[in-house]
Protein backbone atom coordinates (compact mmCIF):
# COMPACT_ATOMS: atom_id res chain seq x y z
CA UNK A 1 0.00 0.00 0.00
CA UNK A 2 2.84 2.45 0.87
CA UNK A 3 4.37 2.08 -2.66
CA UNK A 4 0.92 2.45 -4.07
CA UNK A 5 0.56 5.85 -1.99
CA UNK A 6 3.81 6.97 -3.15
CA UNK A 7 3.02 6.40 -6.72
CA UNK A 8 -0.28 8.43 -6.53
CA UNK A 9 1.79 11.08 -4.61
CA UNK A 10 3.77 11.36 -7.84
CA UNK A 11 0.92 11.29 -9.99
CA UNK A 12 -0.94 14.32 -8.45
CA UNK A 13 2.65 16.36 -9.27
CA UNK A 14 2.96 15.65 -12.67
CA UNK A 15 -1.01 15.79 -13.66
CA UNK A 16 -2.57 19.34 -13.60
CA UNK A 17 -5.87 18.53 -12.04
CA UNK A 18 -7.33 21.93 -13.57
CA UNK A 19 -6.31 20.64 -16.98
CA UNK A 20 -7.52 17.59 -16.52
CA UNK A 21 -11.09 18.59 -15.30
CA UNK A 22 -10.94 21.24 -17.73
CA UNK A 23 -11.20 19.07 -20.88
CA UNK A 24 -14.77 17.96 -19.16
CA UNK A 25 -15.82 21.50 -17.52
CA UNK A 26 -15.37 24.75 -18.38
CA UNK A 27 -13.46 26.18 -15.72
CA UNK A 28 -13.07 30.12 -14.69
CA UNK A 29 -10.56 31.48 -12.32
CA UNK A 30 -12.15 32.10 -9.08
CA UNK A 31 -9.28 33.62 -6.68
CA UNK A 32 -6.62 30.90 -5.75
CA UNK A 33 -9.44 28.48 -6.74
CA UNK A 34 -11.46 27.62 -10.09
CA UNK A 35 -15.66 27.25 -10.92
CA UNK A 36 -17.76 25.64 -13.35
CA UNK A 37 -21.01 23.72 -13.39
CA UNK A 38 -20.77 20.59 -12.00
CA UNK A 39 -20.82 17.64 -14.66
CA UNK A 40 -22.63 15.42 -12.30
CA UNK A 41 -25.62 17.36 -11.69
CA UNK A 42 -27.79 19.79 -13.22
CA UNK A 43 -26.95 23.33 -12.25
CA UNK A 44 -27.37 27.08 -13.49
CA UNK A 45 -24.82 28.34 -10.71
CA UNK A 46 -21.51 27.05 -10.79
CA UNK A 47 -20.82 25.17 -7.49
CA UNK A 48 -18.14 23.31 -8.84
CA UNK A 49 -14.67 24.49 -7.32
CA UNK A 50 -11.00 23.03 -8.32
CA UNK A 51 -7.92 23.51 -6.34
CA UNK A 52 -5.02 23.78 -8.02
CA UNK A 53 -2.73 23.70 -4.83
CA UNK A 54 -4.78 21.42 -2.46
CA UNK A 55 -5.21 19.11 -6.27
CA UNK A 56 -8.90 18.59 -4.94
CA UNK A 57 -12.09 18.99 -6.85
CA UNK A 58 -15.88 19.20 -4.77
CA UNK A 59 -19.15 20.52 -5.89
CA UNK A 60 -21.13 22.34 -3.07
CA UNK A 61 -23.99 21.46 -4.42
CA UNK A 62 -24.36 17.58 -4.59
CA UNK A 63 -21.11 16.86 -2.45
CA UNK A 64 -19.06 15.27 -4.70
CA UNK A 65 -15.63 15.35 -4.21
CA UNK A 66 -12.26 14.17 -4.03
CA UNK A 67 -8.76 13.82 -6.37
CA UNK A 68 -7.87 13.48 -9.86
CA UNK A 69 -8.37 10.23 -9.94
CA UNK A 70 -11.50 10.19 -8.27
CA UNK A 71 -12.54 12.36 -11.28
CA UNK A 72 -11.58 10.56 -13.92
CA UNK A 73 -13.42 7.14 -12.32
CA UNK A 74 -16.75 9.42 -12.13
CA UNK A 75 -16.71 11.05 -15.48
CA UNK A 76 -15.46 8.03 -17.53
CA UNK A 77 -17.24 5.13 -15.26
CA UNK A 78 -14.04 3.29 -14.57
CA UNK A 79 -12.21 1.55 -11.70
CA UNK A 80 -9.43 2.65 -9.48
CA UNK A 81 -7.09 0.67 -11.22
CA UNK A 82 -8.65 1.57 -14.84
CA UNK A 83 -8.10 5.46 -13.88
CA UNK A 84 -4.79 5.06 -12.16
CA UNK A 85 -3.22 3.63 -15.45
CA UNK A 86 -5.17 6.17 -17.91
CA UNK A 87 -3.32 9.02 -15.89
CA UNK A 88 -0.47 7.38 -15.45
CA UNK A 89 0.05 6.89 -19.13
CA UNK A 90 -0.51 10.48 -19.90
CA UNK A 91 1.79 11.71 -17.06
CA UNK A 92 4.48 8.81 -18.79
CA UNK A 93 4.84 7.34 -15.26
CA UNK A 94 5.29 3.36 -15.45
CA UNK A 95 1.52 1.92 -14.10
CA UNK A 96 1.91 0.66 -10.25
CA UNK A 97 1.72 -2.96 -9.25
CA UNK A 98 -1.83 -3.27 -7.13
CA UNK A 99 -2.27 -5.33 -4.41
CA UNK A 100 -4.72 -7.55 -4.54
CA UNK A 101 -8.13 -6.57 -3.36
CA UNK A 102 -7.14 -3.23 -3.81
CA UNK A 103 -9.60 -2.70 -7.05
CA UNK A 104 -11.84 -6.23 -6.28
CA UNK A 105 -11.57 -6.69 -9.86
CA UNK A 106 -9.53 -9.29 -10.28
CA UNK A 107 -12.19 -11.66 -11.36
CA UNK A 108 -14.06 -8.88 -13.75
CA UNK A 109 -10.25 -8.90 -15.35
CA UNK A 110 -10.34 -12.72 -16.07
CA UNK A 111 -13.63 -12.58 -17.49
CA UNK A 112 -12.70 -9.80 -19.49
CA UNK A 113 -9.45 -11.36 -20.77
CA UNK A 114 -11.32 -14.34 -21.84
CA UNK A 115 -13.92 -12.43 -23.60
CA UNK A 116 -11.14 -11.02 -25.56
CA UNK A 117 -10.27 -13.76 -26.70
CA UNK A 118 -13.70 -15.57 -27.59
CA UNK A 119 -13.84 -12.09 -29.14
CA UNK A 120 -10.89 -13.07 -31.46
CA UNK A 121 -12.02 -16.43 -32.41
CA UNK A 122 -15.51 -15.61 -33.19
CA UNK A 123 -13.73 -13.11 -35.28
CA UNK A 124 -11.45 -15.48 -36.73
CA UNK A 125 -14.80 -18.04 -37.95
CA UNK A 126 -16.53 -15.13 -39.77
CA UNK A 127 -16.89 -16.72 -43.32
CA UNK A 128 -17.75 -15.19 -46.58
CA UNK A 129 -21.24 -16.03 -45.97
CA UNK A 130 -21.31 -13.98 -43.14
CA UNK A 131 -19.91 -11.37 -44.54
CA UNK A 132 -22.38 -10.65 -47.30
CA UNK A 133 -25.09 -10.62 -44.82
CA UNK A 134 -23.56 -8.08 -42.78
CA UNK A 135 -22.94 -6.34 -45.89
CA UNK A 136 -26.33 -6.65 -47.37
CA UNK A 137 -27.48 -5.06 -43.93
CA UNK A 138 -25.23 -2.38 -44.71
CA UNK A 139 -22.24 -2.66 -43.10
CA UNK A 140 -19.06 -2.25 -44.60
CA UNK A 141 -15.96 -4.03 -44.72
CA UNK A 142 -14.22 -1.74 -41.70
CA UNK A 143 -17.69 -1.50 -39.97
CA UNK A 144 -17.14 -5.57 -39.92
CA UNK A 145 -13.74 -4.93 -38.39
CA UNK A 146 -14.04 -2.26 -36.23
CA UNK A 147 -17.40 -3.79 -34.13
CA UNK A 148 -15.62 -6.98 -33.93
CA UNK A 149 -18.36 -8.90 -35.51
CA UNK A 150 -17.83 -12.68 -35.42
CA UNK A 151 -19.48 -16.46 -35.56
CA UNK A 152 -20.05 -18.77 -33.52
CA UNK A 153 -21.03 -21.96 -35.82
CA UNK A 154 -23.20 -25.27 -35.01
CA UNK A 155 -19.84 -26.77 -33.64
CA UNK A 156 -20.19 -25.21 -29.93
CA UNK A 157 -16.93 -27.38 -28.98
CA UNK A 158 -13.93 -25.09 -31.22
CA UNK A 159 -14.44 -22.53 -28.48
CA UNK A 160 -13.69 -24.54 -25.55
CA UNK A 161 -11.17 -26.40 -27.34
CA UNK A 162 -9.53 -23.39 -28.21
CA UNK A 163 -9.60 -21.71 -24.71
CA UNK A 164 -8.42 -24.76 -22.85
CA UNK A 165 -5.31 -24.72 -24.85
CA UNK A 166 -4.73 -21.63 -23.60
CA UNK A 167 -5.08 -22.95 -20.16
CA UNK A 168 -8.66 -21.19 -19.30
CA UNK A 169 -10.61 -23.09 -16.53
CA UNK A 170 -14.08 -24.32 -17.32
CA UNK A 171 -15.31 -22.54 -14.11
CA UNK A 172 -13.89 -19.06 -15.79
CA UNK A 173 -15.64 -19.65 -19.17
CA UNK A 174 -18.81 -20.09 -17.11
CA UNK A 175 -18.23 -17.12 -15.24
CA UNK A 176 -18.05 -15.54 -18.05
CA UNK A 177 -21.50 -16.70 -19.48
CA UNK A 178 -19.65 -18.71 -22.66
CA UNK A 179 -20.45 -21.85 -21.14
CA UNK A 180 -23.93 -22.97 -19.40
CA UNK A 181 -25.37 -26.69 -18.30
CA UNK A 182 -28.01 -28.15 -20.34
CA UNK A 183 -31.32 -29.98 -18.46
CA UNK A 184 -29.36 -33.28 -18.14
CA UNK A 185 -25.83 -30.99 -16.30
CA UNK A 186 -23.86 -31.26 -19.35
CA UNK A 187 -21.61 -28.13 -20.11
CA UNK A 188 -22.03 -26.73 -23.94
CA UNK A 189 -21.62 -23.64 -25.66
CA UNK A 190 -23.70 -20.54 -24.86
CA UNK A 191 -23.60 -19.13 -28.37
CA UNK A 192 -23.85 -21.56 -31.50
CA UNK A 193 -25.29 -21.17 -35.06
CA UNK A 194 -25.59 -16.81 -34.48
CA UNK A 195 -23.86 -14.19 -35.48
CA UNK A 196 -21.74 -12.73 -32.49
CA UNK A 197 -21.50 -8.98 -31.88
CA UNK A 198 -19.38 -8.17 -28.90
CA UNK A 199 -20.50 -5.81 -26.31
CA UNK A 200 -18.17 -3.15 -24.36
CA UNK A 201 -17.56 -1.56 -22.10
CA UNK A 202 -17.37 2.49 -21.88
CA UNK A 203 -13.56 1.88 -21.93
CA UNK A 204 -13.41 -0.73 -24.74
CA UNK A 205 -13.09 -4.11 -23.13
CA UNK A 206 -15.29 -6.84 -24.47
CA UNK A 207 -18.10 -7.68 -21.44
CA UNK A 208 -20.14 -9.43 -23.27
CA UNK A 209 -21.89 -10.62 -26.34
CA UNK A 210 -25.14 -10.58 -28.27
CA UNK A 211 -25.83 -13.54 -31.08
CA UNK A 212 -27.85 -13.31 -33.71
CA UNK A 213 -30.06 -16.47 -34.60
CA UNK A 214 -28.79 -17.76 -38.08
CA UNK A 215 -31.22 -20.43 -38.95
CA UNK A 216 -34.46 -18.77 -37.44
CA UNK A 217 -33.94 -19.94 -33.97
CA UNK A 218 -35.69 -18.25 -31.15
CA UNK A 219 -34.75 -15.83 -29.66
CA UNK A 220 -33.33 -13.90 -32.60
CA UNK A 221 -30.97 -11.63 -30.51
CA UNK A 222 -29.63 -13.89 -27.78
CA UNK A 223 -27.71 -11.65 -24.73
CA UNK A 224 -24.99 -12.96 -22.30
CA UNK A 225 -25.98 -13.76 -19.18
CA UNK A 226 -25.80 -11.41 -16.13
CA UNK A 227 -22.19 -11.76 -15.27
CA UNK A 228 -19.66 -9.67 -12.45
CA UNK A 229 -18.91 -7.46 -15.75
CA UNK A 230 -22.04 -7.34 -17.11
CA UNK A 231 -25.78 -6.10 -16.53
CA UNK A 232 -27.99 -5.47 -19.29
CA UNK A 233 -29.59 -2.72 -17.47
CA UNK A 234 -26.32 -0.83 -16.79
CA UNK A 235 -24.62 -0.62 -20.53
CA UNK A 236 -25.55 1.20 -23.48
CA UNK A 237 -24.16 -0.63 -26.69
CA UNK A 238 -21.73 1.53 -28.27
CA UNK A 239 -21.13 4.51 -25.85
CA UNK A 240 -17.34 3.57 -25.86
CA UNK A 241 -17.30 5.00 -29.54
CA UNK A 242 -19.66 7.28 -29.21
CA UNK A 243 -18.86 9.15 -25.75
CA UNK A 244 -17.20 12.10 -27.56
CA UNK A 245 -19.34 13.13 -30.20
CA UNK A 246 -22.38 13.04 -27.60
CA UNK A 247 -20.15 15.70 -25.26
CA UNK A 248 -19.20 17.52 -28.48
CA UNK A 249 -23.09 17.37 -29.64
CA UNK A 250 -24.42 18.06 -25.97
CA UNK A 251 -26.99 14.69 -27.18
CA UNK A 252 -27.36 11.67 -27.25
CA UNK A 253 -29.57 9.31 -29.59
CA UNK A 254 -31.01 6.26 -28.43
CA UNK A 255 -32.01 3.44 -30.62
CA UNK A 256 -33.23 0.02 -29.91
CA UNK A 257 -30.66 -2.04 -32.05
CA UNK A 258 -27.49 -3.14 -32.44
CA UNK A 259 -27.24 -2.32 -36.44
CA UNK A 260 -29.25 0.84 -35.58
CA UNK A 261 -26.15 1.93 -33.48
CA UNK A 262 -23.37 1.12 -35.79
CA UNK A 263 -25.29 2.05 -39.10
CA UNK A 264 -25.47 5.69 -38.00
CA UNK A 265 -22.38 5.81 -36.98
CA UNK A 266 -20.87 4.72 -40.03
CA UNK A 267 -22.47 6.97 -42.24
CA UNK A 268 -21.74 10.04 -39.78
CA UNK A 269 -24.26 10.44 -37.36
CA UNK A 270 -21.46 9.72 -33.98
CA UNK A 271 -23.74 10.60 -30.92
CA UNK A 272 -25.41 7.34 -30.83
CA UNK A 273 -25.80 4.32 -28.27
CA UNK A 274 -28.44 1.50 -28.43
CA UNK A 275 -30.45 0.46 -25.21
CA UNK A 276 -30.27 -3.11 -26.61
CA UNK A 277 -34.12 -3.41 -27.18
CA UNK A 278 -35.02 -3.19 -23.47
CA UNK A 279 -36.25 -0.16 -21.60
CA UNK A 280 -34.28 2.46 -20.37
CA UNK A 281 -33.40 2.33 -17.22
CA UNK A 282 -31.92 4.96 -14.65
CA UNK A 283 -28.30 3.43 -14.73
CA UNK A 284 -28.50 4.16 -18.51
CA UNK A 285 -29.32 7.78 -18.33
CA UNK A 286 -26.76 8.38 -15.52
CA UNK A 287 -23.64 7.13 -18.04
CA UNK A 288 -25.65 10.16 -20.76
CA UNK A 289 -25.77 12.81 -17.65
CA UNK A 290 -22.20 12.45 -17.66
CA UNK A 291 -21.96 13.74 -21.32
CA UNK A 292 -24.95 15.74 -22.65
CA UNK A 293 -28.25 16.90 -20.99
CA UNK A 294 -30.16 15.70 -23.72
CA UNK A 295 -31.70 12.64 -25.52
CA UNK A 296 -33.51 11.44 -28.64
CA UNK A 297 -35.40 8.63 -28.59
CA UNK A 298 -36.57 7.01 -31.87
CA UNK A 299 -39.66 5.27 -31.31
CA UNK A 300 -42.85 4.03 -33.53
CA UNK A 301 -46.27 6.32 -33.59
CA UNK A 302 -47.97 3.76 -32.06
CA UNK A 303 -48.69 1.93 -28.25
CA UNK A 304 -45.29 1.20 -27.57
CA UNK A 305 -43.48 4.13 -28.50
CA UNK A 306 -46.58 6.26 -26.37
CA UNK A 307 -45.11 3.86 -23.01
CA UNK A 308 -41.41 4.51 -24.30
CA UNK A 309 -42.07 7.97 -24.30
CA UNK A 310 -43.55 8.20 -20.89
CA UNK A 311 -40.64 5.08 -19.36
CA UNK A 312 -38.50 8.32 -20.65
CA UNK A 313 -40.10 11.13 -19.05
CA UNK A 314 -40.41 8.97 -15.43
CA UNK A 315 -36.71 8.05 -16.01
CA UNK A 316 -34.88 10.95 -17.46
CA UNK A 317 -37.58 13.71 -15.43
CA UNK A 318 -34.91 12.46 -12.02
CA UNK A 319 -32.03 13.51 -13.65
CA UNK A 320 -32.70 16.76 -15.61
CA UNK A 321 -32.30 15.40 -19.12
CA UNK A 322 -34.21 17.16 -21.79
CA UNK A 323 -36.09 14.85 -24.40
CA UNK A 324 -37.19 15.09 -27.87
CA UNK A 325 -39.31 11.57 -29.29
CA UNK A 326 -38.18 11.27 -33.48
CA UNK A 327 -40.66 9.55 -35.39
CA UNK A 328 -40.88 8.16 -38.18
CA UNK A 329 -43.77 8.29 -40.94
CA UNK A 330 -43.48 5.09 -41.95
CA UNK A 331 -42.29 2.84 -39.26
CA UNK A 332 -38.79 2.54 -40.90
CA UNK A 333 -36.04 1.64 -38.44
CA UNK A 334 -32.99 4.14 -38.37
CA UNK A 335 -30.68 2.30 -40.07
CA UNK A 336 -33.05 1.44 -42.88
CA UNK A 337 -34.19 5.05 -42.91
CA UNK A 338 -30.19 6.07 -43.23
CA UNK A 339 -29.13 3.64 -45.77
CA UNK A 340 -32.14 4.71 -48.21
CA UNK A 341 -32.75 8.57 -47.32
CA UNK A 342 -29.12 9.52 -46.21
CA UNK A 343 -27.65 11.06 -43.37
CA UNK A 344 -30.20 14.50 -43.68
CA UNK A 345 -33.13 11.86 -43.33
CA UNK A 346 -31.98 11.10 -39.45
CA UNK A 347 -30.87 15.21 -39.18
CA UNK A 348 -33.98 16.53 -39.89
CA UNK A 349 -36.19 13.89 -38.38
CA UNK A 350 -34.10 15.49 -34.94
CA UNK A 351 -35.10 18.97 -35.98
CA UNK A 352 -38.71 18.22 -35.59
CA UNK A 353 -38.36 15.64 -32.51
CA UNK A 354 -41.57 16.15 -30.35
CA UNK A 355 -41.86 16.99 -26.91
CA UNK A 356 -42.68 13.60 -24.97
CA UNK A 357 -45.10 14.80 -22.84
CA UNK A 358 -47.11 16.74 -25.79
CA UNK A 359 -46.39 13.36 -28.15
CA UNK A 360 -48.16 11.70 -25.38
CA UNK A 361 -51.34 13.80 -25.34
CA UNK A 362 -51.86 14.15 -28.81
CA UNK A 363 -51.58 10.36 -28.66
CA UNK A 364 -53.93 10.29 -25.83
CA UNK A 365 -56.55 12.86 -26.76
CA UNK A 366 -57.01 10.94 -30.65
CA UNK A 367 -57.84 7.57 -27.92
CA UNK A 368 -59.89 9.37 -25.99
CA UNK A 369 -61.86 12.59 -27.24
CA UNK A 370 -62.37 16.03 -27.26
CA UNK A 371 -65.19 15.65 -24.47
CA UNK A 372 -65.69 17.39 -21.12
CA UNK A 373 -65.24 13.91 -18.98
CA UNK A 374 -62.35 12.68 -21.76
CA UNK A 375 -60.30 16.14 -20.84
CA UNK A 376 -60.46 15.33 -17.37
CA UNK A 377 -59.11 11.93 -17.64
CA UNK A 378 -56.63 13.17 -20.20
CA UNK A 379 -54.95 15.98 -17.50
CA UNK A 380 -55.19 13.46 -15.08
CA UNK A 381 -53.10 11.39 -16.93
CA UNK A 382 -50.43 13.78 -18.20
CA UNK A 383 -50.23 15.23 -14.65
CA UNK A 384 -49.06 12.18 -13.29
CA UNK A 385 -46.35 11.70 -16.03
CA UNK A 386 -45.14 15.04 -14.91
CA UNK A 387 -45.24 14.67 -11.29
CA UNK A 388 -42.35 12.31 -11.86
CA UNK A 389 -40.37 15.02 -12.28
CA UNK A 390 -37.77 16.50 -10.60
CA UNK A 391 -37.25 19.69 -11.62
CA UNK A 392 -40.19 21.89 -10.62
CA UNK A 393 -39.03 24.66 -13.12
CA UNK A 394 -39.83 22.01 -15.85
CA UNK A 395 -43.18 20.63 -14.16
CA UNK A 396 -44.21 24.24 -13.87
CA UNK A 397 -43.34 25.15 -17.84
CA UNK A 398 -45.32 21.41 -18.81
CA UNK A 399 -48.24 22.52 -16.60
CA UNK A 400 -48.79 26.39 -18.44
CA UNK A 401 -48.28 24.19 -21.74
CA UNK A 402 -51.08 21.52 -20.81
CA UNK A 403 -53.28 24.39 -19.77
CA UNK A 404 -53.22 25.76 -23.56
CA UNK A 405 -53.29 22.50 -25.02
CA UNK A 406 -56.32 21.79 -22.95
CA UNK A 407 -57.86 24.96 -22.70
CA UNK A 408 -57.53 24.81 -18.90
CA UNK A 409 -56.73 27.22 -16.03
CA UNK A 410 -53.48 26.56 -15.12
CA UNK A 411 -54.14 27.46 -11.72
CA UNK A 412 -56.42 24.54 -11.85
CA UNK A 413 -54.00 22.51 -13.44
CA UNK A 414 -51.32 23.79 -10.37
CA UNK A 415 -54.20 22.72 -7.89
CA UNK A 416 -54.82 18.98 -9.49
CA UNK A 417 -50.74 18.53 -9.61
CA UNK A 418 -50.15 19.59 -5.63
CA UNK A 419 -52.92 16.84 -4.99
CA UNK A 420 -51.47 14.50 -7.00
CA UNK A 421 -47.73 14.93 -5.40
CA UNK A 422 -48.98 15.89 -1.73
CA UNK A 423 -49.13 11.74 -0.63
CA UNK A 424 -46.22 11.29 -2.12
CA UNK A 425 -44.61 13.73 -0.13
CA UNK A 426 -42.88 12.07 3.78
CA UNK A 427 -44.95 13.03 6.72
CA UNK A 428 -42.39 11.56 8.65
CA UNK A 429 -41.18 13.53 11.58
CA UNK A 430 -37.54 12.80 12.92
CA UNK A 431 -37.09 11.03 15.73
CA UNK A 432 -36.89 14.01 18.73
CA UNK A 433 -33.48 14.08 19.75
CA UNK A 434 -31.71 16.70 21.47
CA UNK A 435 -28.30 16.58 19.25
CA UNK A 436 -29.30 19.22 17.00
CA UNK A 437 -28.27 21.22 14.30
CA UNK A 438 -26.07 23.38 16.35
CA UNK A 439 -23.96 20.04 17.42
CA UNK A 440 -24.00 19.29 14.06
CA UNK A 441 -21.98 22.94 12.89
CA UNK A 442 -19.78 22.52 16.30
CA UNK A 443 -18.51 19.49 14.84
CA UNK A 444 -18.13 20.35 11.49
CA UNK A 445 -15.96 23.37 12.73
CA UNK A 446 -13.81 21.12 14.73
CA UNK A 447 -13.32 18.65 11.62
CA UNK A 448 -12.54 21.75 9.65
CA UNK A 449 -9.70 22.82 11.69
CA UNK A 450 -8.12 20.02 12.31
CA UNK A 451 -8.07 19.58 8.55
CA UNK A 452 -6.71 23.31 7.56
CA UNK A 453 -4.88 24.18 11.39
CA UNK A 454 -3.04 21.83 12.66
CA UNK A 455 -1.72 24.16 15.21
CA UNK A 456 -5.52 23.96 16.85
CA UNK A 457 -5.03 20.00 17.73
CA UNK A 458 -3.66 20.12 21.02
CA UNK A 459 -6.49 23.08 22.04
CA UNK A 460 -9.49 20.64 20.67
CA UNK A 461 -8.26 17.57 21.77
CA UNK A 462 -7.49 18.73 25.55
CA UNK A 463 -11.34 19.94 25.58
CA UNK A 464 -12.99 17.01 24.26
CA UNK A 465 -13.75 13.40 24.28
CA UNK A 466 -12.50 12.33 20.61
CA UNK A 467 -14.53 8.76 20.80
CA UNK A 468 -17.89 10.59 22.34
CA UNK A 469 -18.30 13.67 21.37
CA UNK A 470 -17.67 13.51 17.59
CA UNK A 471 -20.31 11.64 15.70
CA UNK A 472 -19.75 9.72 12.07
CA UNK A 473 -18.75 10.82 9.61
CA UNK A 474 -17.15 13.60 11.31
CA UNK A 475 -15.22 11.66 14.03
CA UNK A 476 -13.73 9.09 11.08
CA UNK A 477 -12.77 12.33 9.85
CA UNK A 478 -10.83 13.60 12.52
CA UNK A 479 -9.13 10.82 13.86
CA UNK A 480 -8.00 9.87 9.98
CA UNK A 481 -6.31 13.73 10.01
CA UNK A 482 -5.00 12.86 13.54
CA UNK A 483 -2.99 10.02 11.87
CA UNK A 484 -1.56 11.88 8.81
CA UNK A 485 -0.57 14.78 11.42
CA UNK A 486 1.25 12.24 14.55
CA UNK A 487 2.94 11.39 10.94
CA UNK A 488 4.01 14.63 10.79
CA UNK A 489 1.95 14.88 6.97
CA UNK A 490 -0.80 17.23 6.31
CA UNK A 491 -4.43 15.85 6.65
CA UNK A 492 -4.58 14.78 3.35
CA UNK A 493 -8.01 13.12 2.08
CA UNK A 494 -6.43 12.02 -1.55
CA UNK A 495 -4.68 9.44 0.49
CA UNK A 496 -7.51 7.91 2.29
CA UNK A 497 -8.22 4.61 -0.21
CA UNK A 498 -9.78 2.57 2.53
CA UNK A 499 -12.52 5.42 3.62
CA UNK A 500 -15.79 5.60 2.25
CA UNK A 501 -16.79 7.64 -0.91
CA UNK A 502 -19.12 10.04 0.85
CA UNK A 503 -16.74 10.03 4.08
CA UNK A 504 -13.86 11.48 1.52
CA UNK A 505 -16.14 14.26 0.10
CA UNK A 506 -17.40 15.55 2.99
CA UNK A 507 -13.82 15.70 4.33
CA UNK A 508 -12.98 17.31 0.93
CA UNK A 509 -15.52 19.64 1.58
CA UNK A 510 -14.58 20.83 4.90
CA UNK A 511 -10.86 21.14 3.63
CA UNK A 512 -12.06 23.48 0.46
CA UNK A 513 -14.00 26.08 3.08
CA UNK A 514 -12.89 29.38 3.85
CA UNK A 515 -9.86 28.91 6.89
CA UNK A 516 -11.34 32.00 7.99
CA UNK A 517 -14.40 29.94 9.03
CA UNK A 518 -11.68 28.51 11.91
CA UNK A 519 -10.50 31.56 13.54
CA UNK A 520 -9.03 30.51 16.37
CA UNK A 521 -12.15 32.71 18.63
CA UNK A 522 -14.70 30.39 16.42
CA UNK A 523 -12.83 27.30 17.34
CA UNK A 524 -13.10 28.26 21.02
CA UNK A 525 -16.51 29.60 21.28
CA UNK A 526 -17.21 25.91 19.34
CA UNK A 527 -15.52 24.17 21.92
CA UNK A 528 -17.11 26.06 24.67
CA UNK A 529 -20.58 25.81 23.38
CA UNK A 530 -20.02 22.02 23.25
CA UNK A 531 -18.82 21.72 26.57
CA UNK A 532 -21.85 23.59 27.84
CA UNK A 533 -24.13 21.55 25.53
CA UNK A 534 -23.02 18.42 27.07
CA UNK A 535 -23.50 20.18 30.70
CA UNK A 536 -27.46 20.80 30.01
CA UNK A 537 -27.62 17.41 27.92
CA UNK A 538 -26.64 15.60 31.44
CA UNK A 539 -29.38 18.00 33.50
CA UNK A 540 -32.02 17.08 31.38
CA UNK A 541 -31.39 13.46 31.19
CA UNK A 542 -31.69 13.51 35.01
CA UNK A 543 -35.22 15.19 34.68
CA UNK A 544 -36.44 12.52 31.93
CA UNK A 545 -35.08 9.85 35.02
CA UNK A 546 -36.91 11.93 37.93
CA UNK A 547 -40.00 11.86 35.39
CA UNK A 548 -39.93 8.22 35.31
CA UNK A 549 -39.53 7.46 38.62
CA UNK A 550 -42.78 9.79 40.21
CA UNK A 551 -45.66 7.88 40.98
CA UNK A 552 -47.33 11.04 41.82
CA UNK A 553 -49.32 12.44 37.95
CA UNK A 554 -49.23 16.20 39.64
CA UNK A 555 -45.47 16.04 40.43
CA UNK A 556 -45.44 14.29 37.76
CA UNK A 557 -46.86 17.38 35.22
CA UNK A 558 -44.48 19.85 36.70
CA UNK A 559 -41.37 17.69 36.04
CA UNK A 560 -42.78 16.99 33.32
CA UNK A 561 -43.35 21.13 31.84
CA UNK A 562 -39.65 21.43 33.53
CA UNK A 563 -38.47 19.30 30.91
CA UNK A 564 -39.73 20.10 28.20
CA UNK A 565 -38.86 23.49 29.05
CA UNK A 566 -35.16 22.40 28.96
CA UNK A 567 -35.47 20.74 25.81
CA UNK A 568 -36.76 23.87 24.08
CA UNK A 569 -33.80 25.66 25.38
CA UNK A 570 -31.29 22.95 24.56
CA UNK A 571 -32.57 22.81 20.66
CA UNK A 572 -31.84 26.71 20.52
CA UNK A 573 -28.28 26.37 22.23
Amino acid sequence: MSELSDFIDELHSKVDIVNVIGRYVKLKKQGINFVGLCPFHHEKTPSFVVSPSKQLFHCFGCGTGGDVVKFIMMIEGIDFKEAVSTLAKEAELSPPKFEKGISHKEDKDEIKNVNNFATDFFHSMLNENIRIYLRKRGLSNSSIEKYRFGLADENSNKLVFELNKQGIDTSLLIKAGLLKKDSEGNLKAYFFNRIIIPIFDINGKVIAFSGRSIDGKEPKYLNSPETEVFSKSKVLYSLNFSKNAIRDAKSAIVVEGYFDAIILQQEGIGNVVSSMGTSFTEDQAKLIKRYADKIYFFYDNDTGGRLGAERAVEVCGKFDLNIGIVLSNENMDPDEMIIRDGKEAIENLLKTAKDPILFIADFEAKKIGDTPLGKAQLSQKLLDIVSKISNKTTVYEYIRKLSNLLDLDTRLLIDQYNKMILPTKSNKKEPLTVKNDKIKTIQEILTQAILQKKDTLSKITESIDLQTDLDEPYKKIFLRALQDIEKGKEPDPKTWYDMQEDEISIAVELLLKDPYLVRDDVVLKAIDSLRNYKIYHAYILGLYSQINELSNEEEKLIKLKEYNDALRKLKGR
